[in-house]
């Protein structure tokens, strides 16, 4: 069984998944919809899911709802402290979360395997090879 731990740059909030070994077996989504682009302040938002029942949350995130691309809310929560966007939770999968990947350990992720929004690719970049890819 493998553990993950993340948390914010403060550490006032840490997101802990005792067996994350289906989490880590989905690997890491990437997403270049307008609103991850926002949220993340990057070309792309790149996520591991999880159940949230799966998820042990310490301390407490703030919380901010829009409506994303897909029409859909999303709630994305982030650190009051030091402001780390850390996950989001979408209306329409509401009993699962996605993690921001940068608030785990370098070395601890696994590769994409899925990649959303491919429109919305700045001419530099590139599709990654091998990925399952969502206009």
């Amino acid at each position: 069984m493998t553990s993950m731990t993340g948390h914010c740059r403060c550490k006032a909030v840490t997101l802990t998944i005792p067996d994350a070994t289906a989490m880590l077996a989905r690997g890491v989504g990437v997403c270049h919809c307008t609103d991850c682009r926002a949220s993340t302040g990057a070309v792309a938002g790149m996520e591991l899911s999880s159940p949230k029942k799966d998820v042990q949350i310490k301390g407490s995130p703030k919380a901010y709802t829009n409506k994303a691309d897909s029409g859909h809310e999303v709630t994305r929560y982030f650190c009051d402290t030091c402001g780390s966007p850390l996950y989001a939770v979408m209306s329409r999968m509401a009993d699962f979360m996605f993690m921001n990947v940068g608030i785990f350990p370098p070395k601890t992720l696994p590769a994409p395997t899925s990649e959303h929004y491919l429109r919305n690719l700045e001419s530099w970049e590139k599709p990654y090879p091998g990925v399952k890819a969502n206009q």
